[in-house]
C-alpha cells in the first residue's frame, strides 16, 4: 500500500476507463490538441504561423472526423452521441495524400514537449495502420501512460505529503485530463515531479544536495518551462533549498547547472512564443499593456476574482469534466476538499522542520504564480479555470507544514482511506461522464 503504488493502479485502472467512455473531441479544446499532436507526430516541431494564426497543412479526414463526432456536443450539454457512430468511425481511412490547412492557435503558442507523448502514441497508431480515430484513441493512452508514471515518480519522490498527493492526482479532473489528449496531463506531472525534488533537496532524510541531483533538478525545470507557461516559474521554488543541504563544494557548481538549464529552458519558451503577439484578433497586445501600466489596479481586479470564486475554481478542480459541463455532486466534491484538508494536516513529518523564511518564499511564489495565470488568461480573453492549478499542488502543502499534527493518523486510515475514498470517486466521476455524453 505504498501511496505511488496505490496512485498508478487507480490512475492507469480509471485512467483507461475515461479513454474509452469519453467520446472523441469530449475534453476541454480536444481538437486542437489533437492536430498539434498529429502535427508533431509528422515530425513538424514549430507549426506555421500565417497572419497571427497557427497550423498547419493535416490530412483533411482529421477535421472531418471532429465535425463528425466533436461539433455541437461540446457546446450544448444536451447533445449526446450514440455509440453507433464512434463505432463506424473507427473504420475511416485516413488518406494521408488528402490535406487542407487546419487552424489550432491556440495549441500552437507554446513549445511541443507537452505533446511529445501523444505524437508517440499517434505515430505507433499510424504505423500499425490504425484509422484517425485508432491513432486519436492511441495519444489518448500515451498521454495517461507518460503522465501517470512521472507523476508516481513524483509521489515517490516526496520525503512528505505522499498520501495528499495522491489525492490531488487522483482527483477527478486530473484523471479526466490524463486521459485525454490535453497538454495539462504533462504539464501537472512536470509541475509535482519539479516540486517533489525540490522539497526532497531542502527537506529529504537521503544525504545532500550533489551536482547530479541538481542536474536532474534543472532537466526538470527545463522540461517544465517547455510545457505550458506560466508554470515554468515553480523553477524559483530552489530558492528554499538551505546552503547547509549542500554537499562540500557542490553548491556553486549546482547552482549554475541548475540556473543554466532553467534560463535556456525559458529563453526557448518564449522564443516559441513570440507569435503570441500576433493574435491581435484578441485584443493580446492592448490588454497587456493595460496590465503594465495599472498592475495594482489588475491585483485588485485578481484579488477580488480569488475573493468571488476562488471556492468555485476549488470545486471545478476536484470534479468538472468534458467542457466544464459534466460536475460530480456538489456535496462529494465538497467532501473531496474536506478530506483533501484533513490528509494535510496529517501528512507531513514529524522530523521535518519548515522555517519561516521557505514557507513564505513559497508562499509569495504561489501568488506570483496565481496572478501569472489570471494574466495569461485575461491576455487571451479566456476565463480562469480550476484545472490550472492543480500544477501548483506540489509546493502549496509546505507552506501548511504541522509538524505538531504529522504522522498523529493511524497508519492504516490513509492507505485504505486514500484507496478506497478515491475507488468510490472514480466510479461517480465515470457514471457522471456516462450520463452527460450517451443517451
Amino acid at each position: 500500500m505504498r501511496p505511488e503504488r496505490v496512485f498508478l493502479f487507480i490512475a492507469l485502472a480509471a485512467g483507461s476507463a475515461f479513454v474509452l467512455l469519453t467520446p472523441p473531441f469530449g475534453a476541454p479544446d480536444e481538437p486542437a490538441h489533437f492536430y498539434r499532436a498529429w502535427d508533431v507526430s509528422e515530425g513538424r516541431l514549430r507549426p506555421r504561423w500565417v497572419g497571427g494564426h497557427g497550423g498547419a497543412d493535416l490530412p483533411a479526414s482529421l477535421a472531418e472526423l471532429a465535425k463528425d463526432l466533436g461539433e455541437g456536443v461540446h457546446s450544448d450539454a444536451r447533445r449526446t452521441i450514440e455509440p453507433s457512430r464512434i463505432r463506424a468511425a473507427l473504420g475511416r481511412p485516413l488518406e494521408p495524400d488528402r490535406r487542407i490547412a487546419v487552424d489550432f492557435s491556440n495549441t500552437s503558442q507554446f513549445p511541443f514537449v507537452a505533446y511529445a507523448p501523444q505524437a508517440v502514441g499517434i505515430a505507433l497508431g499510424r504505423l500499425a495502420g490504425a484509422s484517425p480515430l485508432g491513432c486519436f484513441y492511441a495519444g489518448r493512452f500515451a498521454n495517461l501512460l507518460a503522465a501517470a508514471v512521472l507523476t508516481a515518480l513524483a509521489i515517490r519522490a516526496a520525503p512528505a505529503f505522499r498520501w495528499f498527493l495522491t489525492l490531488v492526482a487522483l482527483m477527478p479532473t486530473a484523471v479526466f485530463l490524463r486521459a485525454s489528449l490535453s497538454a495539462d496531463a504533462l504539464t501537472t506531472a512536470c509541475a509535482l515531479w519539479l516540486a517533489a525534488l525540490v522539497a526532497r533537496a531542502a527537506f529529504g532524510p537521503d544525504g545532500a544536495v550533489t551536482v547530479r541531483r541538481a542536474a536532474v533538478a534543472g532537466a526538470s525545470a527545463a522540461v517544465l518551462w517547455l510545457t505550458k507557461p506560466p508554470y515554468g516559474l515553480l523553477c524559483l521554488a530552489a530558492l528554499i533549498v538551505p546552503r547547509a543541504r549542500w554537499a562540500p563544494g557542490a553548491r556553486a557548481r549546482g547552482v549554475a547547472v541548475y540556473g543554466a538549464a532553467s534560463t535556456a529552458a525559458a529563453l526557448l519558451m518564449f522564443e516559441a512564443a513570440r507569435h503570441l503577439g500576433e493574435r491581435v484578433a484578441f485584443g493580446g497586445p492592448r490588454r497587456f499593456r493595460w496590465i503594465l501600466r495599472h498592475p495594482l489596479a489588475f491585483l485588485l481586479t485578481m484579488a477580488g476574482d480569488y475573493w468571488q470564486y476562488g471556492f468555485a475554481y476549488a470545486l471545478q478542480a476536484v470534479g468538472q469534466l468534458g467542457w466544464l459541463d459534466t460536475k460530480l455532486p456538489t456535496p462529494w466534491r465538497v467532501l473531496y476538499l474536506l478530506v483533501l484538508l484533513g490528509v494535510l494536516a496529517v501528512d507531513g513529518s514529524p522530523s521535518i522542520r519548515v522555517a519561516r523564511g521557505q514557507r513564505a518564499a513559497l508562499a509569495a511564489l504561489t501568488l506570483a504564480l496565481m496572478a501569472l495565470i489570471s494574466a495569461s488568461q485575461y491576455v487571451l480573453t479566456a476565463g480562469v479555470q480550476g484545472r490550472y492549478f492543480i500544477p501548483l499542488a506540489g509546493t502549496v502543502p509546505w507552506i501548511f507544514h504541522a509538524q505538531a499534527l504529522a504522522g498523529r493518523a493511524p497508519p492504516w486510515l490513509l492507505p485504505w482511506g486514500t484507496a478506497a475514498f478515491s475507488a468510490a470517486t472514480m466510479a461517480i466521476a465515470l457514471r457522471a461522464v456516462q450520463l452527460r455524453f450517451y443517451p
